[in-house]
C-alpha cells in the first residue's frame, strides 16, 4: 500500500503549502540485486555486482588473479565486518560504497516459509474459475484466471514460449513419473496462453524451466510441507514485440563489458522464480554459458551451481536474487568458472514480479506538494 504522510508546513505571508512524502510502507524483496540471509558470500576477483547488495553474515573478497578485484557498481552492505583477502582490498572496486559491521540492527529475515503456500491460491485453479487441463489421479494440471497448478508427485518441465507472430505468451508443461517415464506434454492451444500477470505454482520440484517471456509471471515451486528446487536447465529471457532481448552478452570477450543494455529492447516483461528450497544452475539443456533474466528467491536454500561435475564456462544474470544460503555459480567439481556478471534490473525497484514477497522496509516513492 503506499499512502501519503504529511512531512511539513510553510507559511509566506497568506500562503501556507503542504507537502507529503509518499511512502510505500512495505517493499518487496526485489529491492535487493543480492540478499542473503543466513550464509556467507566469496565473491572471486573476476565478478562483477550491479545495484544494492545485503549479505547478514560474512562478505569475502577473494584474490585468485593479480591485479584484477571485483567490481561493484551498487551499494553493499553486511552485518559482519568484510574480509579482503590478499590484495583483495586495494583492487576490489566500490562505485557506490559500502557500510559493513552492522551488527544485529542490521539484520533482515526473509519471509516465512509457510508465505509461499499463497500462491497456490493466487492462480485461481482450484476456485470457481478453474479447470482441469490434465489429470492422472492425485497429479494433476489447472489452469485458473491467475495462471496454473501443477500437484501430485511428478517430474515438472516448464518452457515459456512467446510468438511474436501472434504476440501471444505461451507456456509448454511437460510432466514425467518420478522415474522419468512421460506423462504428459501440453500443446501451444489457447489453454496454454499466460495470463498476464500470471502465476504458475508447482507442488514438487520444477525439473526444468528456460524459455522467453513477454509479459508478467511469477513461478513457484513448494509448499509449506513441500521442500522443492528449481532448475534452470537453458536460457531465460526476457523478450519485447520485436524478439529483442534486454541485454546483449558476447561470450567472446570475457571481461565485465561483454554483458551490456540492449539499446533495442523496448519491453517490461519481469518474472520472478521463487523455490521452497534451492534453484540450481545446472544449464542442462544448454550450452557452456547460461543467461537469466529474472528476480530469483529460494527460501529456505541456496541460490547455486546444481549441475554436478561438468565444466561450464560463463554466468549472466539479469535480475536479482534473494536466498537463505549463500549463492555460487561452480564448485570444486564443475560449473560456471570462467565468469559470473549479476546486474540489477532497476525496474524491480517499481515493478516487482507478480505477488512477490515482501520485507518489513518502506521504500519512499518521492514528494508532492498538496497545496
Amino acid at each position: 500500500m503506499t499512502r501519503a504522510r504529511p512531512l511539513s508546513t510553510s507559511s509566506d505571508g497568506e500562503v501556507t503549502r503542504t507537502v507529503k512524502v509518499r511512502v510505500r510502507e512495505r517493499d518487496f524483496f526485489s529491492r535487493y540485486a543480492l540478499f542473503i540471509e543466513d550464509g556467507n558470500v566469496n565473491i572471486a576477483d573476476t565478478t562483477s555486482y550491479y545495484g544494492p547488495v545485503h549479505v547478514n553474515k560474512n562478505i569475502t573478497f577473494m584474490d585468485s588473479v593479480d591485479g584484477v578485484g571485483a567490481q561493484v557498481h551498487g551499494f553493499m552492505s553486511s552485518c559482519n565486518k568484510f574480509t579482503f583477502n590478499g590484495d583483495a582490498e586495494a583492487e576490489t572496486v566500490f562505485y557506490e560504497g559500502y557500510a559493513d559491521g552492522l551488527g544485529l540492527d542490521g539484520w533482515i529475515d526473509l519471509p516465512d516459509p509457510k508465505a509461499i503456500e499463497s500462491y497456490r491460491d493466487d492462480t485461481g485453479a482450484f476456485g470457481a474459475g478453474g479447470s482441469s487441463l490434465w489429470k492422472d489421479g492425485a497429479r494433476e494440471l489447472r489452469k485458473g484466471p491467475g495462471g496454473f497448478a501443477v500437484t501430485g508427485n511428478v517430474y515438472t518441465y516448464i518452457e515459456l514460449i512467446y510468438d511474436k507472430a501472434t504476440d501471444t505468451q505461451y507456456v509448454k508443461f511437460t510432466i514425467r513419473d518420478t522415474s522419468g517415464g512421460l506423462l504428459f506434454t501440453s500443446s501451444l492451444t489457447s489453454d496454454y496462453e499466460m495470463p498476464d500477470p500470471a502465476v504458475i505454482h508447482v507442488q514438487k520440484s520444477i525439473h526444468g524451466l528456460k524459455g522467453e517471456l513477454n509479459t508478467a509471471a511469477t513461478i513457484v515451486a513448494g509448499t509449506k510441507s513441500d521442500n522443492s528446487d528449481i532448475c534452470l536447465t537453458a536460457d531465460i529471457y526476457y523478450v519485447d514485440d520485436e524478439g529483442d532481448h534486454p541485454r546483449i552478452f558476447d561470450p567472446d570477450h570475457p571481461e565485465n563489458e561483454n554483458y551490456l543494455p540492449n539499446p533495442n529492447y523496448n519491453g517490461d516483461a519481469v518474472l520472478g522464480i521463487i523455490a521452497k528450497q534451492d534453484v540450481l544452475y545446472t544449464g542442462a539443456e544448454d550450452d557452456k554459458n547460461l543467461e537469466v533474466n529474472g528476480a530469483i528467491m529460494a527460501i529456505t536454500g541456496q541460490v547455486k551451481w546444481g549441475g554436478g561435475s561438468t565444466d561450464k564456462d560463463h554466468l549472466r544474470v539479469f535480475g536479482a536474487r534473494i536466498s537463505s544460503g549463500r549463492t555460487y555459480r561452480a564448485s570444486w567439481g564443475g560449473g560456471y568458472n570462467n565468469s559470473g556478471v549479476y546486474v540489477y534490473d532497476d525496474r524491480l525497484r517499481c515493478a516487482p514480479p507478480p505477488k512477490f514477497l515482501t520485507v518489513d522496509k518502506p521504500m519512499y516513492i518521492g514528494f508532492e506538494v498538496v497545496r
